[in-house]
Parts: structure tokens; sequence; C-alpha cells
């Protein structure tokens, strides 16, 4: 329960509404990234980057796909984020690749 007239919990909130656990949360500004394991399908790849604009309420999964073969299933994880750029790790075919965003 969280205090009447608190200010350090008065804010809070669960992000992503869904029951798939989250892990590696990231935040810069109005801008929270995480590692989601919604689209889990049991294939070896069970992670997706999801991030959310907190004034916007706008929240959309990173998809991108995986180099030579322009397929989008890959292990996305390790968000970061700085200002208006972010990073993570996507593993695709064996090989690890390192993505930059910018402007969310």
């Amino acid at each position: 329960m969280i205090p009447p007239g608190s200010t350090s919990l008065a804010m809070t909130r669960r992000l992503p509404p869904h029951t798939a656990d989250q892990i590696s949360p990231a935040i810069s500004g109005n801008i929270a990234v995480w590692e989601d394991f919604r689209d889990d399908n049991y294939s070896g790849h069970p992670t997706s980057i999801y991030y959310k604009d907190l004034s916007t309420s706008k929240a959309e999964q990173l998809l991108v796909p995986v180099p030579g073969n322009n397929q989008v299933v890959s292990s996305q994880s390790e968000p970061a984020i700085d200002g208006n750029l972010g990073v993570w790790l996507l593993v695709g075919s064996g090989i690890h690749y390192l993505y930059l965003i910018k402007n969310w």
C-alpha cells in the first residue's frame, strides 16, 4: 500500500500491461525500455526489446531483421538508453550484433 501523501511512491505504476516476465529496465527522460518475454514461443529466441514513451503512453516493440537474412526473429537483450539514443544486443544465427537507435 502506498501511504497517502508519499512523494517517493505516488507515481508508481506498472508499465507493460502483460503477465510475461519483463527484465533489464532502463529509463532516460520520458522513454523507458526493457526486455520482454511476451513473444516467447519457445523457439530459443525468447526476448524482445520494448519501449514506452511516458509522455504519450505509446509503447512498441523494436523489430529489426537479423543481418543477412531479413528475418525479424532473434533474441534481443541488454537495452540501454541515454537521451534520444538507445542501444541493445541482438543475437541471430549465433552471431551477436549491437544496434543503435536515434530519436525514439
